[in-house]
């Protein structure tokens, strides 16, 4: 009992002892807790300060992003708002400094290139507050108008006033113009793809043809009409009375088989006629008084002579005797007379050399004669002589049966011998319009009659009668039924060929597309306005920044820094006048490096043809890729800037594996089999020139080849894989293969006596270099707004 209740005692120690631990100990995890709450509050403010700063951050950067000129220092004013959902409220507020080629200038300098912003974000929440403070910065660039991809992906001619030809090549690209579009002899434009904006109107014309000859099927009006179907010598003939006019003689059934939708350039006749011989000129001598005896002398004018007196006649000479007088006036052979003897009428006709003559009437010079009661010689015209006396009277077109349009009947007197003849040019209408569908009618031909002058009956004779027709013929146009293009817009009317213009456009005026848009052209299409002040200014090498890399081999080669973006006067190659971008005979190569990084880059092998690029490069002068035929192969991408000219005959080939030197043909290296093959994304080469372009074959000696040149017939073979641009006038002719954009203020694709150049498709442009898109405050069109890293 004694050590139960010792062990009672125990018992209840224990139970104290543990009561007081535990005690301290939930005391301790009381206190544990309050002060964990307490931090854990602290936290969640501070996490919510920082977000609410990020929202002022992204606030200001839309803020930023959303304003009409993110240039204006009042844009991002300091601003506060309150956040329910985080239980505080934030402030932001930006401040912006100007810079011209890294050195910071006066808010608002018209040469600036970039504004930089500072946004400055603090989040607050609770009371006492937690806060949290973030900084991000955004460079504000300017952007030159047609500074966008959109812009620099397609064919286009800025003049507003200069139709955009496409003269028989087809161009299997994107294009655009704000002034008319036409597609002339066959120019096509196709592509499922492809996409057109035309501010004015759309013309179409095929390619002009001259037809065959075409002789009638049918005839009426004269004797054996039908005659006049074949070129046979075999005629249809009509007899006209002196002084009166022909019946008609109609041709029709033509058979010419213009096509539907032709248009009709000129209509062209021909025809073989002639006269009947008439008129020999007959004079008579007779006497009046019955003389007895005597003689007389008479006076007569040749043709083209001068008057002459006879020798004497006696009062009863024979008709040979008269002839024999005669000859002392016109010549042997020249008159022969007949009847007599006188005073009996003696008729004398006019022959040789004076045959189908006029001749003046003989008269009398002098007379000695007796007897009878005054007697007197008289003279008299029996017949008028002249070389026929038939002319046209009616040379005129039938339309649908009827005589239309102008006559063209001349006053030229018909020759007696076979004779063509030929009516209207390829180029005549004869004063009237023309469809198809006129001239394949049945009833479609020529009337024809003639007129007699002379003072006898005369025969028109009608060997043959033929039409040539000269039209514009089918063609295809934009796009086809099977493979319409993907869109048009088009602000004006549409005509084809000989149809009327109207709107809107359909396949009737062969414009196939599967968005026909009737409207203005898109505002983004714009001829890209490069700003060639800045580029001077900031091209990386170019004459504010050449190359930093020592033994680049450039000299002689110059970017000029005469403070002016306009000399012109500056770039040489090799002291030589063509300036050639890639001599065949050295090597070079201008690295721009700044901290650390390469911004710019222009080099050349000349062993391997191989141009590398990178970055936007400036010459103040005219750039020329000018060794005719010579293959190379560019790496890199670049916009190389020429204030003159661009002149090209070389093959230049983007990416590629370069000229291996072992002076064979490189076929296997040429892109010329694969001209749409090529990726804008790694290798791009943007040509542009201040003034003007000129891309073709160059020379036409192929022999001896340079090394890594091929040849395309006679001539050197050219081509490029690239961007072609000019503020002036692009020239591509020849034969040029070509594989990219174009893009100049005119156009100009000419044909040439040895062919015409290739246009092939281009894959997509991607993003634009740094020298397509910026300008300074002055060429602003827009801003590109770039946000850097956020800090704090």
């Amino acid at each position: 009992m004694r050590r139960l209740a010792q062990e009672h005692g125990i018992s209840l120690l224990l139970a104290l002892i543990s009561l007081v631990v535990l005690s301290t100990v939930g005391g301790g995890v009381a206190v544990y807790t309050s002060s964990n709450l307490r931090h854990s509050y602290s936290d969640q403010s501070t996490a919510s300060a920082y977000h609410l700063a990020e929202a002022g951050l992204a606030e200001a950067m839309s803020r930023l992003q959303g304003a009409n000129d993110p240039t204006d220092s009042t844009v991002l004013s300091s601003t506060t708002r309150s956040d329910g959902s985080l239980g505080g409220k934030y402030t932001y507020s930006g401040s912006s400094i100007w810079t011209d080629n890294g050195t910071v200038v006066p808010n608002g300098t018209v040469t600036a290139d970039k504004v930089t912003w500072t946004v400055t974000a603090t989040g607050s929440v609770g009371n006492p507050p937690r806060t949290s403070t973030l900084t991000q910065t955004a460079d504000v660039k300017f952007l030159v108008a047609g500074g966008n991809v959109g812009a620099w992906s397609r064919f286009y001619q800025g003049d507003p006033n200069t139709c955009l030809t496409i003269d028989t090549v087809t161009m299997p690209a994107p294009l655009a113009t704000p002034s008319d579009l036409c597609l002339v002899n066959g120019g096509a434009i196709t592509g499922a793809g492809t996409s057109i904006n035309v501010g004015k109107s759309v013309y179409i014309t095929g390619p002009q043809v001259t037809g065959g000859t075409h002789y009638p099927a049918a005839g009426t009006g004269w004797t054996n009409p039908t005659n006049v179907y074949t070129n046979n010598g075999v005629y249809a003939t009509t007899s006209i009375a002196a002084g009166a006019t022909g019946s008609n003689q109609d041709t029709t059934n033509f058979s010419l088989g213009i096509p539907t939708g032709a248009k009709i350039l000129g209509i062209a006749v021909s025809l073989e006629r002639m006269s009947s011989a008439c008129c020999n000129a007959v004079q008579t001598i007779t006497e009046t008084g019955s003389p007895t005896g005597g003689t007389f002398k008479l006076s007569g004018t040749p043709p083209g002579g001068s008057a002459t007196t006879s020798t004497s006649i006696a009062y009863n000479a024979s008709a040979t005797t008269v002839t024999n007088a005669l000859v002392t006036i016109y010549g042997s052979g020249n008159v022969s007379c007949t009847g007599g003897s006188l005073p009996t009428a003696v008729v004398c006709t006019f022959q040789g050399s004076d045959a189908s003559k006029a001749v003046t009437l003989m008269s009398l010079s002098s007379k000695s004669l007796t007897g009878g009661s005054s007697p007197t010689p008289v003279f008299a015209n029996t017949v008028i002589g002249m070389n026929g006396t038939l002319s046209d009277h009616t040379v005129q077109l039938l339309k649908a049966g009827a005589p239309v349009g102008n006559n063209k009947a001349t006053a030229t007197i018909w020759s007696t011998s076979s004779t063509t003849v030929n009516y209207g040019t390829t180029s005549d209408l004869w004063g009237t319009t023309w469809t198809a569908a006129d001239l394949n009618a049945s009833n479609f031909g020529l009337r024809f009659a003639a007129d007699s002058a002379g003072g006898a009956t005369a025969t028109a004779s009608l060997d043959w009668v033929s039409i040539t027709v000269t039209y514009n013929d089918d063609t295809t146009g934009i796009g086809t039924a099977a493979i319409p293009i993907h869109d048009a817009t088009i602000g004006g009317t549409c005509t084809y060929n000989g149809q009327a213009a109207h709107t809107p456009c359909t396949s009737a005026d062969h414009v196939w597309a599967g968005t026909m848009t009737m409207g203005p052209l898109d505002p983004t299409m714009v001829l890209p306005q490069l700003d060639l002040e800045n580029d001077f200014q900031n091209a990386r090498p170019g004459p504010k920044h050449p190359c930093t890399n020592a033994g680049n081999g450039l000299a002689p080669i110059q970017f000029d820094n005469d403070n002016s973006a306009h000399s012109n006067n500056s770039l040489i190659f090799d002291n030589s006048p063509t300036l050639d971008m890639t001599p065949l005979n050295r090597d070079y190569d201008c690295q721009v490096v700044e901290n650390g990084v390469l911004l710019g880059r222009l080099a050349w092998n000349h062993s391997t043809h191989v141009l590398t690029i990178g970055g936007t490069i400036f010459f103040d002068g005219d750039v020329r890729f000018d060794d005719d035929g010579q293959l190379i192969h560019y790496q890199g991408r670049a916009l190389i800037y020429a204030a003159g000219d661009v002149e090209f005959d070389e093959l230049v080939c983007a990416g590629g594996q370069g000229w291996p030197g072992d002076g064979k043909t490189p076929a296997g290296n040429s892109c010329v089999g694969n001209m749409s093959g090529w990726d804008p994304t790694k290798n791009m080469l943007v040509l542009q020139a201040h003034g003007n372009s000129e891309y073709d074959q160059g020379g036409s000696d192929c022999s001896p080849l340079i090394e890594g040149q091929t040849c395309n017939g006679i001539h050197p073979q050219s081509g490029f894989q690239g961007l072609v641009s000019a503020e002036g006038t692009c020239m591509i002719h020849e034969r040029f293969f070509l594989s990219g954009p174009v893009l100049c203020q005119n156009i100009s694709l000419p044909y040439q006596s040895d062919g015409w150049p290739t246009y092939f498709p281009f894959p997509a442009i991607g993003s634009l270099i740094d020298g397509q898109k910026y300008g300074d405050q002055t060429s602003a069109s827009a801003y590109e707004i770039t946000p850097g890293p956020q800090s704090g």
